[in-house]
C-alpha cells in the first residue's frame, strides 16, 4: 500500500518538475 501511495505521489512531482523546466525555458527564449 505504501509503495502505491509513493508512486502516485511521485507522478505529480515529475509533472510539476517538467512544467517548471518548460516555464524556465520559455522565459529564457522568450
Amino acid at each position: 500500500m505504501s509503495e502505491a501511495i509513493l508512486r502516485t505521489n511521485e507522478l505529480p512531482k515529475a509533472m510539476a518538475i517538467r512544467l517548471r523546466w518548460k516555464m524556465v525555458i520559455m522565459r529564457l527564449f522568450f
